[in-house]
């Protein structure tokens, strides 16, 4: 699905914008997670660090698998991303 594509990538460059800030940490892979939300199931894949300190903002706490706010998120994201064309 195109949606967990973008969101997948969407948490990479969060990754990245943390470890800018945090020098002592690095990369450690990715984990895949499944989240139903309205559209339907996402696959993602969920980049860690290797302190395990980094949290993603974007996806609701560990363990919940579904989540209302997810639909807001991807509203503003889609409104962000169709005024940048």
């Amino acid at each position: 699905m195109l949606l967990s594509k973008v969101l997948s990538v969407a948490l990479a460059k969060e990754r990245e914008t943390y470890l800018k800030r945090d020098n002592e940490d690095v990369g450690n892979g990715f984990y895949n997670r499944r989240l139903q939300s309205t559209q339907g199931v996402l696959d993602l894949e969920v980049p860690r660090s290797r302190t395990g300190k980094f949290q993603s903002q974007l996806l609701p706490v560990k363990y919940v698998r579904y989540d209302n706010s997810m639909e807001d998120f991807l509203k503003q994201f889609y409104k962000e991303w169709e005024g940048k064309e």
